[in-house]
């Protein structure tokens, strides 16, 4: 498989360990999580009343990325705590 430096840098930021950013003066604890999952699509998608197959696997989803990225962050003072988890994924179909 020939992969792409956007689908390269991908897969490396998908071995960062979870890093601790800030440990703010203000008693915050900040941590940010690079994270990745493998996936596959497989079923039926419809609109309308119209329906279509769906098979694509891992492979295929990564010869079409254009872009992903899924980053967690968590921020922790005392009892509280505040947590997002955003995920962006651009694909975009190639003919072969």
């Amino acid at each position: 498989m020939n992969t792409s430096p956007r689908q390269t840098a991908f897969l490396l930021a998908l071995l960062l360990p979870a890093m601790p950013v800030l440990a703010a003066d203000d008693g915050w604890k900040h941590t940010v999580v690079l994270y990745g999952v493998g996936a596959s699509v497989d079923g039926t998608a419809g609109i309308a009343g119209v329906d279509a197959n769906v098979d694509g696997g891992f492979a295929d989803l990564l010869q079409n990325l254009e872009f992903g990225a899924m980053v967690a962050y968590r921020g922790e003072r005392g009892p509280w705590s505040v947590l997002t988890d955003l995920i962006y994924l651009r694909l975009e179909q190639r003919k072969n």
